[in-house]
């Protein structure tokens, strides 16, 4: 059996479409294992690379975890934005709940 390397714009596909297939409700957690196929740990602006990809994708990246996951989230069409933060109504952030220390909490 003959194996053929991926190219990165197709491994980016994969796991746009790994993150679609694992939506549980609205978010989706990947772990590093995957996320180290396109982006080596120790990469520059790692983060905001990942951050890039998932707004290119439709998905918004919502927690990441150096060396652990990055959790994604649906990025609202239509929702208010600014400097790529989504804003959302005060009810709705009234809602949120604290994440576990030490995490990176992004677009809230």
């Amino acid at each position: 059996m003959q194996f053929t390397r991926q190219t990165n714009g197709e491994t980016m596909e994969t796991l746009a479409k790994q993150i679609e297939e694992r939506m549980h409700g609205d978010w989706s957690m990947i772990l590093e294992e995957d996320l180290e196929r396109i982006w080596p740990i120790n990469e520059e602006d790692r983060e905001e690379k990942i951050a890039q990809f998932a707004k290119k994708y439709g998905f918004r990246l919502r927690l990441y975890l150096k060396g652990k996951c990055a959790i994604f989230d649906k990025w609202l069409r239509g929702a208010a934005h600014v400097n790529g933060i989504q804003l959302f109504p005060l009810e709705q952030l009234l809602a949120v709940k604290p994440g576990p220390q030490g995490s990176t909490p992004r677009g809230l």
